[in-house]
């Protein structure tokens, strides 16, 4: 059996920062329904009311750019930091869920762009912000059997489809983060996990009304329902991997919402220096979240060869799903 492992990481942020600024100069910012109505009265909002709900102080929009490109930037890179190039890629996945229509799907475009000849695995996976983990689950599964080069992406461009008079607006940025995985003699990715929730209407808490737009009219329930799924997600990767929690170096999460890693973080009982955030700088980026998180790590020099990571992720469905790792 193939052994897994991460060899190159890499990213894309947009160059536009949108402060909270911006935000509180659309309000009043409205609740609304599943199907875009708007609920009850408007809420004037504050930069410190976003910050105080959120965590989040600015994010990126993408301009000028669509899925493709921001995901063919981030695999560039992350393969200018591995020792493979783009004509060793067996296959290229990309998980996001702002892709410029249903086909071609944006992984062929991926490949198109970085004139990756040999990749012949190449699809979408629609798993919303649990989207990278799955992929990678996928990946590692199709590796085990017969091993290959994979460029695994998480990328977004929800800027695309926000409502900017919806209260939920400023939650939410673009960008892309990806891991090369390729072969290796020392263990690398040792367990995955995944999980689709959709009873008691869970499949209606996050998701696009009629006209295309992102709608989260269920918050309350969202925050309930991540503050008890991702602690679930982490103690079955560890206990899989046979480790404990405190054997894990970095814990990269989906970057939902600030008081939702607070809250898992304590239930967890982790550390701080455990836990890597920086829902600040990009708000929540989706299937780009957890992975640009893993990225950032490496950058500062905190993500080194032997380093245990776990990634947990939780997104519309309500679909749940991790990788547990070795560097």
């Amino acid at each position: 059996m193939v052994e897994v492992k991460i060899r190159g990481f890499g990213k894309y942020v947009p160059k536009k920062v949108i402060p909270n600024s911006f935000f509180v100069r659309q309000n009043p910012l409205f609740q609304y329904s599943a199907d875009g109505e708007r609920v009850g009265k408007g809420i004037e909002t504050s930069e410190d009311w976003i910050v105080k709900r959120t965590g989040i102080v600015e994010r990126r929009w993408a301009e000028g750019l669509q899925v493709h490109d921001m995901a063919a930037l981030a695999i560039e890179q992350a393969l200018e930091r591995s020792p493979f190039i783009s004509k060793d890629l067996t296959g290229i996945v990309v998980a996001s869920v702002t892709q410029e229509g249903n086909f071609p799907s944006a992984a062929s475009k991926v490949k198109e762009i970085i004139k990756a000849r040999g990749a012949s695995d190449c699809y979408d996976v629609l798993a919303a912000c649990a989207g990278f983990p799955v992929a990678v689950d996928k990946v590692y599964t199709q590796m085990q059997k017969s091993g290959g080069v994979y460029a695994v992406v998480g990328v977004e461009k929800l800027s695309a489809i926000t409502d900017l008079k919806d209260m939920n607006a400023p939650l939410f940025g673009d960008g892309a983060g990806a891991w090369i995985l390729g072969p290796a003699e020392t263990p690398g990715v040792v367990a995955t996990y995944q999980r689709t929730n959709t009873e008691e209407g869970k499949i209606t808490w996050i998701n696009q009304d009629s006209n295309g737009k992102l709608r989260m009219p269920n918050g309350k329930e969202v925050f309930k329902e991540a503050v008890l799924s991702l602690p679930l997600v982490c103690r079955k990767l560890v206990s899989d991997a046979r480790w404990s929690l405190e054997d894990v170096d970095l814990v990269f999460f989906h970057q939902a919402n600030k008081r939702i890693l607070d809250v898992v973080q304590k239930e967890l009982g982790l550390y701080g220096s455990q836990v890597f955030m920086n829902i600040q700088k990009y708000g929540n980026t989706s299937a780009a979240s957890a992975p640009i998180c893993s990225v950032e790590a490496f950058e500062e020099g905190r993500l080194k060869s032997g380093k245990k990571i776990i990634m947990a992720c939780i997104g519309a469905g309500m679909i749940t799903s991790g990788v547990a790792a070795i560097v």
